[in-house]
This record gives structure tokens, sequence and C-alpha cells, in this order.
């Protein structure tokens, strides 16, 4: 298995445009390469897994901060399952405060659409509208 990498190949195998890897470089998600042959980066298989996990995190919808730390986890300090449990505990919180927060927006756009419906049986061809002159919704 191949051992060095140009940045267009890592970005080929994981689905990322090459100015992705520089910038997770660039902020330090990834270690800075070195040069090769005609000033060409080589990136190493450290990096192509760094890449895929930061995909992976991106797309389970981790920060960029929260995947620093999974990677310092991976890559410097250690696999602790503990820390890698804390993280994705803290994560499934944000997710179910997320959820609250839409069940919440969504009861309230449900609640203003009744009004609305209720004000269109009673007067269906009037320009007054209940939601926008009471101010049911608050956003």
């Amino acid at each position: 298995m191949k051992d060095t990498f140009r940045i267009g190949e890592i970005a080929g195998k994981i689905g990322v445009q090459p100015e992705s890897i520089r910038y997770y470089e660039r902020i330090g998600l990834l270690p800075k390469t070195t040069r090769g042959a005609g000033r060409y980066r080589v990136f190493t298989r450290e990096h192509l897994e760094r890449v895929e996990l930061i995909k992976k995190m991106q797309a389970l919808g981790f920060s960029l901060d929260q995947i620093r730390r999974m990677l310092e986890l991976k890559f410097t300090h250690g696999h602790s399952c503990q820390h890698v449990r804390a993280g994705l505990h803290e994560k499934l919180e944000e997710i179910d405060r997320q959820i609250a927060d839409l069940k919440a927006f969504r009861n309230e756009i449900a609640r203003a659409l009744k009004t609305c419906e209720r004000s269109l049986e009673i007067h269906p061809s009037s320009d007054y509208c209940p939601v926008l002159d009471s101010g049911v919704t608050s956003t």
C-alpha cells in the first residue's frame, strides 16, 4: 500500500477539495507536510487518516474545535474511549437541545398557521391577517 500522497490523491480518495486540505493544514488539524520533487506537498498515511476522520466527524456535525480534540486523542494522547465517549455525549446533548428548539419552533409555526386558517374561514377575502397584526410569531 502506498505511503505518500499528493494533495489531489488525498482529495480524490476522500471526496474533498484540495483547498480544504490546505485549510486543515493552516489551522493545525493536519501536521505540516514536507515538500518533494517539484516542491509538491508530500502527505503521509497519517494525513490521509486525519482527513478521513475530519470528514467523518464533520458529517456527524462536530465543530472544528471538537474535531481537533478528537484528533489529539487519536494521534497524540491515545485512544481513551472515556474521552471519546464524553465528546459524543456532549454532541448528543447538543442535538437533543436542537431537537427541542426545533419542536418548539414547529409548534409556534403550527399555532400561527391555525390562527391564519381560522381568520380565513371567517374573512376569506379580507386583507387582514392576525398573524401579522398581533405578532403571533416571534421570529
